[in-house]
């Protein structure tokens, strides 16, 4: 079973505005309908889903017409859609797919879209897809009454499009077609390649010739070029052999700056470590002074304590001496008063008895009592001379201790003295170096902010230097790109403008009249170069005049005989002239403009696009006037339409629309430049060579400037640093002063205090001389009171002892007034007695005196023992505070030594650092100097690196291997003599070579493109010729067949008669044409034309049917082709459809009812609502067996 027609499926499309689906069933499928339902839509719908472009014959302006476009209660749709659905099971279409669904949708943005399956496509796949099938929207598978009518309105040429398509060799003739165009394409092209080679040809002898001469440059310039780069590469490897000099220099001077940094660091910390020492050591001074002074006046106390007790050992040792010779006076008149006694105690006890009557007669006498006051008073009086002698004593020592507190007060003040003098000189040193220090401290800040301001400037100049560096690198760097680039664009700019290369372009008849212009007056130029075309319609224009660029225009046909009479003669090719008095200017009409101004895509007519002198104004008119420039081939096509193809149509791409109707389009492979594309881009190169100039000029400009700005940088740089320099060295050697000055300062403020500490220490001991003057005065004049009170009360106490004598003489008397009798013997006893008595008293007193002197001896020997002890201490003492003085002196002057020593240390370290700080200083200065050689060096060694990057594209490397070994001297010598050979030859364009090389290949690959290109013509006429063979075999047979078939069914739709298909050209098979001639019953055999209106419409339905007969195609849709019948020829069509309804499947658009009688299924459109329509269907087998069934 054939494939056959599923369903329809129709949203959005003209009057169907709701989604309807038709399913179609075998055999036969009626649609009716009154008139205006939109019966005729759905056939429509299948037409344009099976790929219809023509809005026209779907009824409507444009295609957005077709979809829905609203009705009284309904809002327009915004997009139609159709799908149509095959069952393809037995794969009548070319897919694997059993069933085969085709949707088209369009959207009324103009937007559309393709599904095959629901899977996007082309509009070519679908058009592919029913191609060679008798199916599609121009086969015979959708017939409409129209169609009917068209085949019996046709000439018979146009007639035979009916076998064609039955035949299958559409495809033939669209293969032919694509042939032809090939074959066309490929004479073009062949006669295009026999004028370049026949051009080439005439280029190459002076090419070669050029190209040899060029060549030889080359090969000297490739030894320049080899020798710059050995030379390059020896300078380069000299540089870096410096550069690693200045790099060892660098590192050395690099480690000196450390070693002096490291010095410095070192001797700073030396100092640091000195002034702490020198402070401990100040410090240790300071306190041996203090603790010499100390121990000074503590020596000085112990010598004065020492004074005073040698004085009290010496007055002890006087009272010792004289106490001994007392005590042995006294103990040897004690020894005769014993003697004495022993004698008078014999008298005293021999007149006892005497002396007791005596004393019984003196009983009532106190003399007893007398004598024991005159005991007592002595006693007073011994003990008052005891007191006395130590009071005078401790005078003595008092006025030994005012001697030596004088003596000390004496040398105090004269010590305080010096030390006010020292003072005084001191606060004089400080204040002097205080002035001078504050002086001092303003310079250095003054030098300071100098310094700082030189550094600023310095490090601001340096910072320009850097940035003016950069700026000028880059700015070099980017001129030497730019020389680089302009170079290269101007030696484009010579080759293009070369005259030889410049008529390249032109055909060989040009380039002769071109070369010898000059023998042509009347020749005012070629077309190309007389229109000047914007960029924006080069490519369009450059397409549309093609080989009429080439056309040279003259000044009247007189001077174009004269150039076609010089080629002719000279066989020197072929031209096309304008002479200026025989053209004639080609205008649109008004009607035209005005339509072309209302038409969308339109850019303007191309001679309005163009200009040119107004000299020429006529050829531009006579070439482009009646040419017209469009945005794109869819504008230039509606254009075309709008226009009814009156005009010659050319997009800016350069698709050309002829009047004819005839289209050409597409890209080469291998398209060349035009002439104008040529001309426009000399132009665009000159002005950009133009433009470079200027911007060369202005980079170098600007590069000049920053040189001397960078040069200027360098100097000011150099002085600013020398400033800086030696404004910092004044600045460190004032710091160093200040430094110095604060020390000293510092040691006055240190010495003054120390001298102010003297001094109070002075004041101190003057104010405890003062306070001790006054005491021991206070002592003095106490003792002497209490001397001159002992010596008062020892006299006193003598007078009256002498009274008591006196009493007792008084007593004596009177006792011996009482006492006459006993007068003799009494005297005696009174004597003894007295005598003994005195004898005893002066025994008594003698022991007494010794006893006491004994005493005193003793406490003379304690207190000379307790004095000796006191003085041996002190004078250990003495000794020891003598030693620790004399120590202490030591040590102070070792201080004082070590101080010195270490202050000069200091100083030689301080002097040190500040040459070391110096040195380190110069070598920064140093190895800055080096590290700026090292950068130069560093830059001719980039330079170097440079020419060698942008001359030769080389790194160092592959320039050392492509060097050559020679010395300096004869690489300067061969340089030299390569130099004057280029010089000698000049310059040459050395593009020439590669021109020539460009020429020969083209040359070769034009002559294989010929030998291709005739190859290839062969091969497309052999592939024409066989598809002329096979589609006039297959028309012949397809015709054969449709023509017996078209007799039979004849006789069958008329009940007679007679009818036969002719060739009106046998003998030419593919252009022959087809006449129908019929003889209806009762009628004479006549061709078509002649037959009734009736008659027309029966054959042309017979002849379809006849074709349906010889290829039958799975479904045919027919749209009211029976309307013009009678009821007879109504029943004959519906018979024929009956029998042929089991290999064919009919969807039939009809209002007969003989058709419908004959239907299997009938679909009723109608229109319930305003400008919608809808569906209705039903069986009408389904019908017939309930009628049966009812019946």
């Amino acid at each position: 079973m054939l494939m056959k027609l599923k369903s329809l499926q129709i949203s959005g499309f003209k009057s169907f505005a709701d989604k309807t689906t038709i399913n179609f069933e075998d055999g036969i499928t009626g649609v009716v309908g009154p008139n205006g339902s939109g019966k005729s839509n759905i056939i429509e719908a299948v037409r344009w889903v099976m790929g219809e472009q023509s809005a026209k014959s779907l009824r409507g302006g444009k295609m957005p017409d077709v979809i829905f476009a609203g009705s009284q209660s309904r809002q327009p749709l915004n997009r139609a859609a159709v799908t149509i659905t095959f069952d393809n099971s037995d794969h009548f279409l070319k897919t694997d797919f059993t069933e085969v669904s085709v949707t088209r949708k369009l959207f009324r943005n103009g937007d559309s879209q393709y599904l095959i399956n629901q899977n996007d496509c082309r509009l070519k796949d679908v058009l592919d897809l029913f191609i060679d099938t008798g199916l599609g929207r121009d086969s015979f598978s959708v017939i409409s009454q129209g169609r009917v009518e068209a085949i019996f309105n046709s000439k018979p040429e146009d007639r035979r499009v009916i076998i064609e398509e039955v035949a299958g060799v559409l495809s033939y003739k669209q293969d032919k077609q694509k042939a032809e165009s090939e074959l066309s394409k490929t004479n073009d092209y062949l006669d295009r390649v026999s004028d370049l080679i026949a051009e080439l040809q005439s280029q190459l002898e002076p090419l070669e010739e050029q190209s040899s001469l060029a060549q030889d440059y080359v090969d000297q310039k490739k030894q320049f070029d080899k020798l710059e780069k050995t030379r390059l590469v020896q300078l380069i490897e000299g540089l870096q052999g410096q550069s690693q000099s200045i790099t060892d220099k660098v590192t050395a001077a690099e480690k000196l700056v450390d070693q002096y940094q490291k010095q410095k660091k070192t001797l700073t910390i030396t100092v640091d470590q000195l002034k702490q020492q020198r402070q401990v050591l100040e410090s240790k001074k300071d306190n041996l002074q203090t603790d010499l002074l100390n121990t000074t006046k503590r020596y000085e106390n112990l010598a004065g304590q020492q004074n005073v007790g040698s004085e009290k050992t010496k007055y002890q040792d006087q009272q010792l001496s004289e106490l001994a010779e007392t005590i042995k006076a006294n103990s040897q008149k004690l020894t005769d008063y014993q003697a004495q006694k022993v004698e008078l105690d014999q008298q005293v006890a021999a007149n006892q008895q005497t002396v007791e009557k005596i004393k019984s007669a003196l009983a009532g006498l106190s003399e007893k009592e007398i004598q024991k006051k005159q005991t007592e008073i002595q006693a007073t009086i011994d003990q008052l001379q005891t007191t006395y002698i130590e009071k005078m004593q401790q005078v003595a020592q008092v006025h030994n201790e005012q001697v030596n507190l004088k003596k000390g007060y004496e040398q105090d003040s004269q010590q305080q003295l010096h030390v006010n003098a020292d003072l005084c000189k001191l606060e004089d040193q400080l204040d002097e170096l205080t002035a001078g220090f504050k002086d001092q401290e303003k310079r250095v800040e003054t030098l300071k902010k100098d310094a700082q301001t030189a550094e600023n400037t310095l490090k601001e100049a340096l910072s320009d230097y850097q940035k003016l560096s950069e700026q000028q690198k880059q700015s070099q760097d980017s001129w030497l790109d730019a020389l680089r680039v302009y170079q290269q664009a101007k030696t484009r700019l010579e080759t293009l403008s070369n005259s030889d290369v410049e008529l390249r372009s032109y055909y060989q008849g040009v380039q002769n009249v071109l070369k010898n212009k000059t023998q042509f007056p009347g020749l005012i130029g070629v077309v190309s170069e007389l229109l000047e075309v914007p960029d924006k319609y080069t490519k369009a224009i450059e397409t549309v005049l093609g080989g009429q660029l080439q056309q040279l225009v003259t000044q009247n046909d007189q001077d174009a005989r004269q150039i076609i009479q010089y080629l002719t003669k000279q066989r020197a090719g072929r031209v096309t002239l304008l002479p200026l008095s025989r053209i004639h200017a080609k205008q649109v009409s008004a009607k035209v403009q005005h339509e072309l101004e209302n038409l969308e895509g339109v850019e303007g007519i191309a001679a309005d696009l163009v200009q040119t002198s107004d000299k020429w104004g006529l050829v531009k008119q006579f070439l482009l006037g009646n040419v017209c420039v469009a945005t794109d081939l869819k504008q230039a096509s509606k254009i075309s339409k709008q226009l009814s193809t009156r005009l010659k149509i050319v997009t800016l791409d350069g698709e050309i629309i002829n009047p004819s109707g005839s289209m050409t389009g597409g890209v080469n492979r291998h398209q060349t430049a035009g002439l104008l594309t040529q001309k426009q881009a000399r132009s665009n190169l000159a002005k950009q060579v133009s433009q470079m100039k200027t911007q060369l000029a202005s980079r170098e400009a600007l590069v000049q400037d920053l040189k001397q700005r960078l040069a200027a940088t360098e100097t000011k740089g150099s002085e600013l640093r020398q400033q800086f320099n030696a404004t910092n060295d004044l600045f460190k050697d004032g710091q160093s002063k200040l430094t110095i000055s604060k020390n000293q300062i510092t040691e006055l403020d240190r010495r003054i205090v120390a001298v102010k500490y003297e001094s109070q220490q002075n004041g101190d001991l003057q104010s405890d001389f003062t306070t001790q003057s006054a005491d021991l005065s206070q002592q003095e004049k106490q003792l002497n009171a209490d001397l001159e009170k002992i010596s008062t009360d020892t006299n006193s106490y003598k007078q009256r002892l002498t009274e008591l004598h006196e009493k007792q003489d008084k007593s004596q008397q009177a006792i011996a007034h009482y006492r006459d009798q006993l007068t003799d013997a009494q005297v005696t006893l009174t004597q003894a007695k007295t005598r003994l008595n005195a004898l005893e008293e002066t025994i008594e007193k003698t022991q007494l005196l010794v006893q006491n002197s004994k005493k005193r001896q003793a406490t003379i020997r304690s207190e000379k023992e307790s004095t000796g002890s006191k003085n041996e201490a002190q004078q250990k003492e003495l000794a020891e505070s003598k030693k620790a003085i004399a120590e202490l002196k030591m040590q102070l002057e070792d201080q004082k030594a070590s101080f010195t020593k270490l202050d000069q240390s200091l100083t030689e370290k301080e002097q040190e650092l500040q040459r070391v700080q110096e040195l380190g200083s110069v070598s920064s200065d140093e190895l800055q100097t080096i590290k700026i050689k090292q950068t130069r060096l560093s830059e001719q060694v980039d330079h170097a690196l440079n020419d060698l990057s942008e001359k030769y594209q080389l790194s160092l490397e592959l320039a050392k291997a492509q060097s050559i070994a020679v010395a300096p001297d004869e690489l300067q010598r061969e340089l030299k003599l390569a130099k004057k050979g280029l010089a000698e030859i000049g310059e040459v364009n050395v593009g020439v070579i590669e021109e020539f090389q460009r020429v020969s290949e083209r040359y070769q690959f034009l002559t294989t493109q010929k030998d291709d290109l005739m190859t290839s013509q062969k091969q497309l006429l052999e592939t024409i010729n066989e598809i002329d063979t096979e589609a006039a075999l297959r028309f012949k047979n397809t015709f054969d067949q449709i023509s017996a078939s078209f007799s039979k069914v004849f006789v069958k739709m008329f009940g007679g008669g007679k009818a036969k298909l002719e060739l009106t050209d046998p003998e030419h098979l593919l252009t022959t044409g087809m006449e129908i001639k019929a003889q209806p019953p009762g009628k004479k055999f006549q061709r078509l034309s002649l037959l009734s209106g009736g008659e027309r419409a029966l054959t042309a339905i017979t002849l379809l049917f006849s074709i349906l007969e010889v290829n039958p195609v799975p479904f045919c849709i027919l749209d009211e082709v029976e309307a013009a019948f009678d009821d007879a020829n109504v029943a004959r069509f519906a018979d024929y459809l009956r029998n042929f309804r089991h290999q064919t499947q009919f969807v039939v658009i009809t209002h007969r009812k003989g058709t419908m009688v004959e239907c299997d299924v009938l679909y009723g459109v109608t229109m319930q609502e305003s400008g919608v329509s809808k569906m209705a269907s039903v069986s009408l087998e389904d019908v017939s067996r309930k009628e049966t069934s009812t019946q």
